[in-house]
């Protein structure tokens, strides 16, 4: 039986509506702190969470998990993105002095991913080490953004998240035509960039037109509108046993 474990955080809407979900499937649900209980087991856990939480739990359990490269961006043909991106390292980053630059993160969250006026405007070493892996690109407007939870190619679940830069989970049926064909013609030529789980958020630049946003692991991604039943199909497949063989692994968390 699957046991779904998540941080102890009731207050949390993502938790909730997955706890109900998991219920509804006869999933076990294991609220727990970073320390699992002394006996804790289980035959298939399934993982949701912030990428601390998950790491040690993850270690703790003896399973790993799957998410995209950090060059994703950098290796998606230039049609799916409509924008340059450069991976480079937060110190080199520091450096930029031609304008505006979006920055974020390669991987996990350790600074705001926004646009800075300058490479100078981005954290510090005491805050954040340069060796970071940090990607560029230039500044765009999306009108719109939408998140998919994708398993094999395939979408099982999907939701608007922001609109000309504000939450909002609401679909608007005009879109909708635009979003399925821009699916269907991009969801095969990600064949062997992304992992076979994983969340894939699109949108459509002002001005270009429907283009990729980024890519994230599914066990970390938040649900806003998308389906809680299905969001349980794509996180059972993102944990996986310790001696799994794939390039999609993210590194194990060593614990002291």
């Amino acid at each position: 039986m699957p046991t779904l474990i998540v941080p102890d955080r009731a207050s949390n809407p993502d938790i909730k509506a997955l706890q109900e979900a998991a219920v509804a499937r006869g999933w076990r649900f294991a609220p727990v702190r970073y320390q699992l209980p002394e006996g804790f087991a289980s035959d298939q856990p399934v993982l949701y969470g912030d990428p601390l939480f998950c790491d040690i739990v993850a270690a703790q359990l003896g399973v790993r998990l799957l998410e995209p490269a950090d060059d994703f961006l950098v290796r998606l043909p230039d049609a799916w993105r409509l924008r340059h991106v450069a991976l480079t390292t937060l110190t080199e980053a520091r450096l930029w002095e031609s304008g505006p630059v979006f920055a974020k993160p390669a991987a996990d969250k350790s600074f705001p991913a926004r646009v800075y006026a300058s490479g100078a405007a981005l954290p510090g070493e005491e805050v954040v080490p340069g060796t970071t892996p940090v990607l560029l690109s230039e500044p765009v407007h999306w009108e719109v953004e939408w998140r998919l939870f994708v398993c094999a190619g395939k979408i099982v679940t999907r939701s608007p998240y922001f609109r000309d830069g504000k939450l909002d989970s609401v679909a608007r049926p005009d879109e909708l035509g635009e979003l399925r064909s821009f699916t269907k013609a991009l969801l095969p030529e990600l064949e062997g960039l992304l992992p076979p789980v994983m969340v894939l958020d699109i949108g459509k630049i002002v001005g270009k037109g429907w283009a990729v946003v980024e890519a994230n692991p599914a066990w970390a991604s938040g649900l806003y509108a998308c389906d809680p039943k299905q969001t349980l199909t794509a996180l059972a497949l993102a944990t996986v046993p310790g001696d799994t063989q794939s390039a999609w692994l993210r590194p194990a968390a060593l614990l002291e």
